[in-house]
């Protein structure tokens, strides 16, 4: 079980969406904008790990960027380093 955990806590959906952000060319003014966040929600959204579902998919949307299929990808790896099947 301490694997699942270690492979889990190397998960940072903040990252994620930061290097996103990166990759598009895109300000923080911007997804600000996009979001109608202010600056300190944008940086507390990439120093955290975890995010609220409902936030995830604005953020997907206006960055036009699927985080829910990398997290998917993300749970695949896990299961198949376990050993395990799964549902889908």
């Amino acid at each position: 079980m301490s694997n699942l955990n270690n492979n889990v806590e190397n998960l940072h959906i903040g990252k994620f969406v930061k290097e996103q952000l990166r990759n598009n060319g895109q300000s923080i003014v911007w997804l600000t904008k996009q979001l109608g966040y202010d600056r300190s929600k944008i940086y507390r959204i990439f120093y955290n790990p975890d995010i609220f579902v409902s936030n995830l998919m604005k953020i997907s949307v206006a960055l036009k960027h699927n985080f829910f299929e990398d997290l998917s990808k993300q749970f695949e790896q896990i299961m198949d380093n376990q050993g395990e099947k799964y549902r889908s």
